[in-house]
């Protein structure tokens, strides 16, 4: 048992707002990682249309059978 000011926090408690905790935080981290990982991609399509030129019309995809 985990004493605090109120009284005693059970391990029941002491679960669901450890889980509340986890569930912001991986919240937040993911949030972060999409911050950090659309920069990165307007970083490398700013490079590759500086070296190749921009993309023109669709892209082809490999076992595309439309054309």
């Amino acid at each position: 048992m985990i004493r605090k000011a109120g009284g005693v926090m059970g391990y029941s408690e002491l679960l669901f707002y450890g889980g509340l905790l986890l569930m912001a935080a991986a919240l937040a981290l993911g949030f972060l990682a999409l911050i950090v990982l659309k920069i990165q991609a307007s970083r490398l399509r700013r490079t590759l249309n500086r070296e190749y030129g921009p993309q023109s019309g669709k892209p082809s995809v490999p076992g595309n059978l439309d054309g």
